[in-house]
Formats: structure tokens, sequence, C-alpha cells
């Protein structure tokens, strides 16, 4: 696997665009933005990655941005927690996670 991650680096001559391999570390893997889980049986659970120099910055909501901008920046967040999540233990954290990121102060989306 490391043989076609250095392949692939090779491909963009400008160097802007590197690949990274992985390694399952604690019977965990990161895959672009979904860190998959092993369970002691053997299957997989699904969560949301963020790398360790992760800021958890996006548009400040006390800013002047349009309404509508901050809006997105909400959806997209609870969009990808809804589409990669699979317990819902993990969703409900990942939701709670994404109330601090945009100042909120709590968050019930039923």
């Amino acid at each position: 696997m490391r043989n076609l991650t250095d392949h692939i680096n090779t491909i963009d001559p400008t160097g802007n665009i590197k690949f990274i391999y992985g390694e399952e570390e604690d019977k965990q893997i990161p895959f672009l933005d979904t860190l998959l889980v092993r369970r002691k049986d053997g299957s997989v659970k699904l969560l949301v990655y963020r790398m360790k120099s992760h800021t958890d910055q996006y548009l400040n909501f006390g800013s002047h941005h349009p309404l509508n901008h901050k809006l997105v920046v909400i959806r997209t967040l609870l969009e990808r927690c809804y589409s990669i999540v699979t317990e819902e233990d993990d969703r409900k954290k990942e939701e709670e996670h994404v109330a601090q990121e945009v100042w909120l102060p709590s968050l019930d989306h039923r």
C-alpha cells in the first residue's frame, strides 16, 4: 500500500496534492473525514474524523456574514454527521460537538 501511495504522490509534479498512508492504531483507522472503528466482534462503526491539527473554526456566528452562509455551515456539518456516523449514541455526541463548534447553546433537530 505504501508503494501505491508513493506512486500516486509522484503524479502531481507541483507537490500541491499529497496522499498519506495511515495504519490501524487502537483498532481505528482514519479515511478521509471518516474514522473506522473495529469492534470486538469484527464489525465496523463509523465516526467523523478530525485531524489533530483541526481547529473547529468555521464562520464566526457573531460576525456580519449573511445568515444563510452561517446556516449552510451548520447544515453541512450536520449532514456530514448523519451520512457518516453509524450509531445513534455517537450521532448525538457529534451533534453536540457541532453545536459547540458554531456557538449554539443547544441543538434539537426534531
